[in-house]
């Protein structure tokens, strides 16, 4: 598996979360495939890979009444899993 490649995506609201094998989770519009932004990980201050995304499943989200999204991201290269919190930006 090529850990570059888009592996799980989940659409959630009006946005479609697509992960990337370094735990990187970019955001796009639903509607128009709109780049949005990029979800990374910050372990303790280490803005890098939280491991290797090897799952198509390994994505899991909700979108809360407050209209902040929540994300789980299975990391299987370091047996973790990673929370995400997310509010989209203002239009």
């Amino acid at each position: 598996m090529a850990v570059g490649l888009p592996r799980p995506f989940r659409p959630c609201g009006k946005y479609l979360f697509v992960a990337y094998g370094y735990s990187l989770i970019r955001v796009h519009g639903l509607d128009d495939g709109t780049y949005v932004g990029t979800l990374r990980p910050d372990i303790n201050g280490f803005k890098g890979s939280g491991g290797c995304v090897d799952s198509d499943t390994a994505l899991n989200l909700t979108l809360r009444k407050n209209g902040e999204y929540v994300m789980f991201l299975e990391n299987a290269g370091l047996n973790h899993v990673m929370m995400f919190r997310w509010t989209p930006p203002s239009t």
